[in-house]
């Protein structure tokens, strides 16, 4: 039995509404109860398209029921076109089984990491949720900022270049016209990462 689901999501339509009609209510309602974390992420790879990467840490023993919840929903809203399509992966790729990524970020921090992530994801979908009810007091912007200076804080570590970094690696992504300049300066700058 797997302790994960991935499951990969294309859109059909406007990302915030996917978030706010289908991604809320299949976690809070649809599957209250049956998990422990989840978390997503708005992902490009490996299919080449803007997909929703959601994934699910069941708890023991109602995965199976979970899984099967979970593909009825999602092929329920499917055939509703309430999304184009959607598949189980691993990191992406079809058909296989996203296993964790305990290897990856160290298994003295993974579960640390998880639950960090699932607190991302209930915190990213509440302010979206609130942004789109025009209920939102502060600009999403300021929440990014606070949560990415207060970590970066934590760590002892530097802000302005770890913001450096991650824009030099994200340069293939499309992007808004406004961070070509940036970025053209982060090279002229000859910033090594």
């Amino acid at each position: 039995m797997a302790e994960w689901t991935e499951v990969n999501i294309i859109p059909s339509g406007n990302l915030e509404q996917l978030l706010v009609d289908l991604i809320d209510s299949l976690i809070h309602q649809e599957l209250s109860g049956y998990w422990g974390n989840w978390h997503y992420f708005w992902e490009n790879e490996p299919i080449k398209q803007s997909h929703l990467r959601l994934r699910i840490r069941w708890l023991d023993p109602s995965q199976d029921i979970g899984d099967t919840k979970l593909s009825a929903f999602l092929t329920d809203a499917e055939s509703r076109r309430k999304i184009a399509s959607w598949f189980p992966g691993n990191h992406g790729v079809a058909d296989q089984v996203y296993a964790g990524e305990a290897n990856d970020y160290g298994p003295e921090v993974w579960e640390l990491t998880y639950k960090d992530w699932t607190s991302g994801s209930e915190l990213a979908l509440a302010i979206i949720k609130f942004d789109s009810q025009n209920c939102l007091t502060q600009k999403r912007g300021l929440h990014w900022e606070r949560r990415t200076h207060l970590f970066t804080n934590e760590l002892l570590l530097s802000e302005s270049l770890m913001c450096l970094r991650q824009a030099s690696r994200y340069r293939s992504l499309p992007t808004d016209p406004q961070i070509s300049p940036i970025l053209q300066a982060i090279d002229w700058l000859d910033i090594q990462i």
